[in-house]
């Protein structure tokens, strides 16, 4: 647990956390893995509203 100023304690590991795998549901395979949300897959498929296809079109992220 951090220190009230925010350092470790000495003797403190930094511990790197896990990795976390996405999985959206798309009509294909090649972007239900991704990193970042598929927005121009989930706005053709039909799972995002207009308006946030609209607005994600620029965006990688959800």
């Amino acid at each position: 647990t951090p220190r009230p100023d925010g350092t470790c304690p000495e003797g403190a590991r930094k511990a790197q956390g896990s990795e976390m795998l996405h999985l959206w549901f798309t009509q294909d395979v090649r972007s239900a893995f991704a990193v970042h949300a598929p927005v121009p897959e989930l706005c053709r498929d039909g799972l995002l509203t207009k308006k946030a296809c609209h607005a994600g079109a620029h965006r990688r992220e959800m």
